[in-house]
């Protein structure tokens, strides 16, 4: 190969190797859609019943929330770590827990605000005001893996994989009082967890694929959940719960964009062709 090649090759190489290692951010936008029908009021001081939460029934309420999470080692996802531990159920029957949780994106930053997580009904209905101001903003992606087993008992063992996005906003108003809202939606479905599969850890693309199956996987069930908290009123806090009846999940990183410095390679890539082109023209 002449050096007037060997220059052309090196020049292409050069691009396609930019091209390769192109930015890359894992970020996943979640739209879905539900019912609230159920509520959970809870105070700590200067209520009926301190400490304990009482049950309402609310009529049905439909809502549609649009959420952007970031997912991935960038976004510290971790592999999945297992531990055991033991409890009682509800009868004060011991149960023995081994449980695999795996952090698929985790992030914490202060922003503007975002778009309220509740809907207008849900802050007239429990006297809150909508966030103002600077928020400090917490999202966070989760994955599990669990056997519940009755210890001694063969065959009453529950194994169950869930899966879960939550995002959680605070701030503080002029009177220094602070109020905290909160959005998550979790999902689960039987799954034969076993000690050789139990601690397996998942890609983004494996995260992506368990969300888009949640509405339509055999024995999946899930729920949402919208929180509005405050430090005024008694340390007063609601909660929504309902369901969730639509869903969809779309990866907004499906497009590569080159970072600033990728850019500045790639000019003189090409740069070096065309340098490389006048070359061949006047020999």
């Amino acid at each position: 190969m002449n050096k007037k090649m060997v220059g052309l090759t090196l020049a292409l190489a050069t691009i396609a190797g930019v091209g390769a290692t192109s930015a890359r951010a894992e970020r996943i936008e979640v739209t879905f859609s539900g019912t609230l029908n159920l509520s959970y009021e809870n105070c700590t001081a200067g209520c009926a019943h301190p400490g304990q939460y009482t049950e309402t029934a609310i009529a049905p309420l439909s809502f549609t929330r649009t959420m952007v999470f970031e997912i991935g080692k960038d976004a510290g996802m971790n592999n999945a770590s297992v531990i055991g531990f033991d409890s009682t159920d509800v009868g004060g029957r011991p149960i023995w827990t081994d449980m695999a949780s795996q952090t698929m994106g985790f992030t914490y930053r202060q922003t503007a605000p975002a778009a309220a997580l509740a809907p207008e009904e849900l802050y007239e209905w429990a006297r809150f005001d909508r966030p103002a101001g600077s928020v400090t903003l917490v999202q966070e992606a989760t994955r599990q893996r669990r056997i519940d087993s009755y210890p001694g008992e063969t065959g009453t063992e529950r194994r169950q994989e869930s899966w879960g996005l939550n995002q959680f906003q605070t701030w503080a108003d002029a009177t220094g009082a602070e109020f905290s809202e909160q959005l998550g939606f979790f999902g689960w479905q039987p799954f034969n967890v076993t000690p050789d599969n139990i601690g397996e850890s998942f890609t983004t693309g494996q995260y992506m694929d368990l969300l888009r199956r949640s509405l339509g996987c055999v024995g999946c069930e899930n729920a949402v959940y919208m929180g509005l908290g405050s430090n005024t009123q008694g340390g007063r806090s609601v909660e929504y719960w309902g369901t969730v009846t639509a869903m969809s999940v779309r990866d907004l990183s499906a497009a590569v964009v080159p970072e600033p410095s990728t850019y500045a390679l790639m000019l003189a890539g090409v740069a070096v062709l065309g340098f490389a082109a006048r070359r061949r023209k006047s020999a």
